[in-house]
């Protein structure tokens, strides 16, 4: 799932991701988050669609590299640097 397009501030990455997290959280029956590549191969036994979090941005850091530990925090595995 990708989260923060270019124009959005860090605030709104954390709204953003919240809201996707709680609706999840609804149907646990269909999502799995994937920690790690065999977590893509389970949700798929399962048939749960496997949940991979991703930033478009690294604008959203606003030039704060220690951002990047809460986004590690909150499962997000890759973020476009240009």
């Amino acid at each position: 799932m990708t989260l923060a397009a270019a124009d959005m501030s860090f605030d709104v990455l954390l709204e953003q991701h919240y809201h996707f997290r709680a609706a999840m959280a609804q149907q646990p029956e269909n999502y799995l988050i994937v920690n790690e590549s065999r977590d893509i191969e389970a949700a798929h036994a399962q048939g749960k669609t496997a949940v991979i979090w991703n930033s478009q941005t690294a604008t959203v850091l606003d030039g704060d590299l220690k951002k990047m530990a809460l986004l590690k925090d909150m499962g997000i595995k890759s973020m476009i640097l240009a």
